[in-house]
């Protein structure tokens, strides 16, 4: 739900038609790939920039999921700030 209810900072629409095409491609992507997950990451894209903050489940996929994501076409750059889910 966060990565699909996120908007650009100050925006309450979308900032181009681009821009919601590339955030339905990286959550389609992080679907695809275990370990990591688009309920516990907020994906917001403005001008092809992608920010990633939240989690993912396996410490191995934070960065081939970020490199997967930069692949989409229209990415300018992805920045991630994404945590590790720490187990109790």
């Amino acid at each position: 739900m966060r990565a699909l209810a996120a908007r650009s900072e100050g925006s309450s629409s979308p900032s181009s038609r681009d821009d919601d095409m590339i955030r339905y491609q990286a959550i389609e992507t992080l679907l695809s790939m275990p370990g990591t997950s688009p309920w516990a990451t907020t994906i917001t894209v403005k001008d092809g920039v992608i920010k990633l903050d939240g989690t993912v489940e396996i410490e191995k996929m934070r960065e081939p999921s970020r490199i997967a994501i930069e692949a989409i076409p229209d990415v300018v750059e992805v920045r991630g700030r994404r945590a590790i889910i720490q187990p109790y």
